[in-house]
C-alpha cells in the first residue's frame, strides 16, 4: 500500500513539474493569412520571460518573427525595448558564419515611398537565419507605418523583401497582447 502511494505521488509530482515548464498562450490574433500575434508566458520558475510574437512563415521554411517582451514593451518611453527582436529565416541563403559586429541595411517603404532608412547589427544563428537584437521604438514605428521592407546584408551578399501588410495592426496586437499579460499576470 505504502509503495503504491509513493508510485502515486512520484507521478503526480513529476506531472506538475512538468506542467510546471509549459509555457502557456494568453494571447492569440490572427492578423491576415500570413500574419499572426501571439503571447507566451512561461513557469515562474522558468529563465525565459513571457514574449510577444509577431510571425509569418513560408512553405520553403522561411520566417520572420519579431518578438517583444510585454513588461517593457508597453512602457511606450522606453526608446530601446528590452528584448525586442527580428529574426529572419530564409531558405535560400548561405550566410558565412563571421566574428565581429555585422551590419545590415533596411529601407522601409509605403507604397512607393521611402519611410525610413536605418542599419541594424545584427548576428548569424546558422546559414539561413539572422537575429538583429535590440530594435528600437524606432524600428517598431517604422513597421507600423511600411508595407514592405528591404533587407540588405551588406557583407554577405544577401537580401530579402519583408513583407508587413496591415502593418499598424500587427503593432496594435503587439500592444494588446502586451496590456493582456499585464492585466492577467500583474494586475
Amino acid at each position: 500500500m505504502r509503495f503504491t502511494i509513493g508510485i502515486s505521488f512520484l507521478l503526480l509530482s513529476a506531472t506538475y513539474s512538468l506542467a510546471a515548464g509549459k509555457p502557456e498562450s494568453y494571447f492569440k490574433k490572427q492578423i491576415d493569412h500570413t500574419w499572426t500575434v501571439h503571447g507566451t508566458s512561461y513557469a515562474s520558475d522558468s529563465d525565459k520571460p513571457p514574449a510577444c510574437f509577431a510571425h509569418t512563415s513560408l512553405a520553403d521554411g522561411s520566417l520572420v518573427q519579431l518578438t517583444v517582451l510585454p513588461t517593457v514593451f508597453g512602457d511606450k518611453r522606453d526608446a530601446n525595448p528590452e528584448g525586442t527582436k527580428l529574426v529572419i529565416r530564409n531558405m535560400q541563403w548561405a550566410i558565412s558564419p563571421k566574428s565581429g559586429k555585422r551590419i545590415l541595411r533596411l529601407n522601409a517603404y509605403n507604397g512607393q515611398s521611402v519611410v525610413r532608412e536605418f542599419d541594424a547589427a545584427f548576428v548569424t544563428e546558422d546559414k539561413n537565419t539572422i537575429v538583429v537584437p535590440g530594435l528600437s521604438r524606432g524600428f517598431i514605428d517604422t513597421i507600423s507605418k511600411s508595407d514592405r521592407m528591404i533587407l540588405t546584408l551588406r557583407d554577405d551578399d544577401a537580401s530579402a523583401v519583408l513583407t508587413f501588410p496591415r502593418s499598424r495592426e500587427i503593432v496594435k496586437a503587439l500592444y494588446d497582447c502586451s496590456a493582456r499579460y499585464e492585466l492577467l499576470y500583474n494586475g
